[in-house]
């Protein structure tokens, strides 16, 4: 807890408010910048890049020699589609390292802010103490020690709603942590798997099981992307 001294010294009063004032100003000037260089921007644009490689034509019923072809193409297609994943997963784990920074700074600068806040509230009693003391010497220390109280509710007011979008930016920014790794970790895996089944069977059905699961996964992937700037936009 941060306490003042009870020494009536106005001066020292506003001195110490000066500070968490100007870092509460600070705060939110990087509040802006961190929205303005959002890693999710760049990760939801190769999430979708990753939707449209997985995205595979379906194989229709035909016969035996149209379906040879076609699964020709497909497995071709297939391994094409391997070398763009593995580049945009590496890519994706680099945007995900700077989204974990992100949440880092953001909970680092929360902390600051509510620190920063408490010592306006001392600073803010302390004020209202000598005003109800009626310890002020004069109508223009009255004036003055006024002026500084509404300054240090004008900086709570800013801190409050600095903390208002860090908790925002920190709940969508953790929701898309999760709907990545969910991607990354399930979705991709299984149909890893059913591509390598189709590479070895070299069977239509095989190959149009990957296709379905590809499907779910551009569905999903296009979905989270949508959700994630729909809920950004609100705030």
């Amino acid at each position: 807890m941060y306490e003042l001294t009870k020494e009536k010294d106005i001066s020292g009063i506003i001195a110490a408010a000066d500070r968490p004032r100007i870092r509460i100003a600070e705060a939110a000037d990087i509040i802006f910048f961190i929205s303005q260089c959002d890693p999710a921007a760049k990760i939801c644009s190769n999430l979708e890049m990753l939707a449209l490689a997985i995205n595979m034509q379906y194989i229709p019923d035909v016969d035996a020699v149209k379906k040879y072809v076609y699964i020709s193409k497909m497995l071709d297609y297939m391994n094409e589609t391997e070398r763009k994943l593995a580049i945009l997963s590496r890519e994706l784990g680099t945007a995900l390292t700077e989204l974990y920074k992100k949440q880092e700074l953001l909970r680092t600068l929360l902390e600051e802010i509510e620190e920063n806040t408490e010592k306006l509230n001392s600073c803010e009693n302390s004020l209202n103490a000598i005003l109800d003391e009626k310890s002020a010497d004069s109508e223009t220390e009255r004036l003055i020690i006024m002026r500084q109280i509404q300054d240090i509710k004008i900086s709570e007011v800013i801190a409050s709603r600095n903390c208002q979008q860090i908790n925002q930016q920190t709940e969508k920014t953790a929701e898309l942590i999760s709907a990545v790794k969910s991607v990354d970790t399930v979705l991709l895996p299984l149909w890893r798997s059913q591509i390598a089944q189709a590479h070895s069977s070299l069977n239509a059905d095989d190959i149009r099981r990957a296709y379905e699961t590809a499907h779910l996964t551009f569905e999903k992937v296009c979905e989270l992307v949508k959700g994630y700037r729909h809920n950004t936009a609100d705030h």
